[in-house]
């Protein structure tokens, strides 16, 4: 069951990745969802090969979009390249996309993990680049390193919880979540499948749907003058 809020239509939003190769977003947008975030690189080399095919399909059916990196240990300016140079073979840049930047335990390899100062430079450094704000996606291992908490930049940026519980809380250094991903499709009080695409990771964001994209436009103004 979708967590709700009271006098609030909440938005479900979807974030998929090579694993959804066959995910039908035109049903997934008639069966309520808003939006789709869409991984498009790891590391510092390697690219979703499900990306531009996932965006395609995305925008045909009127979802707001957006695209996310996997932090790891590498080098931080090649992953902001990698990042970068995957959103542009695809789409062109990211005129029409929101960034988002997750930050979350590697496994089954934790020690290339992306540290949380690392983020904090990452975060730098593409809102020098493009002129956005990233979302940060975090859960636990972020908020046992003390979140967004001097380091503000990271601060800066939304902040979206993984939390598979009957709530959500935020992580330090932030006020509050803007977007709860409650479940992973099986895990959580809140699990089950998405209208045309099965069971996926699912997020509320907190507010109205205009409120959601009014965020998508001020995370990315260009989305403004499309």
């Amino acid at each position: 069951m979708l967590p709700s809020f009271p006098g609030q239509d909440t938005s479900l939003i979807v974030d998929l990745s090579h694993y959804f190769p066959n995910a039908d977003l035109a049903v997934a947008s008639r069966e309520g969802v808003a939006g789709a975030i869409l991984k498009a690189s790891q590391g510092n080399t390697w690219h979703d090969p499900d990306f531009a095919a996932l965006l395609a399909r995305s925008q045909a059916a009127g979802l707001l979009v957006g695209a996310y990196h996997f932090g790891t240990a590498a080098d931080t300016a090649g992953q902001l390249d990698s990042f970068i140079a995957a959103v542009t073979n695809a789409a062109g840049g990211f005129g029409p996309i929101v960034a988002v930047l997750d930050v979350e335990t590697n496994n089954p390899t934790p020690e290339d993990t992306m540290n949380p100062d690392e983020a904090e430079k990452f975060v730098a450094a593409f809102r020098t680049r493009t002129g956005q704000t990233p979302i940060i996606y975090a859960g636990s291992y972020l908020r046992a390193r003390g979140g967004a908490r001097g380091r503000p930049n990271l601060a800066a940026c939304p902040l979206w919880v993984a939390q598979y519980g009957y709530a959500a809380q935020t992580l330090p250094g932030w006020k509050d979540w803007t977007l709860w991903q409650f479940t992973d499709g099986h895990s959580g009080p809140h699990a089950g499948k998405v209208g045309g695409i099965g069971r996926c990771d699912q997020s509320v964001f907190r507010g109205t749907q205009p409120d959601l994209a009014a965020l998508w436009t001020s995370l990315n103004p260009a989305l403004a003058m499309a």
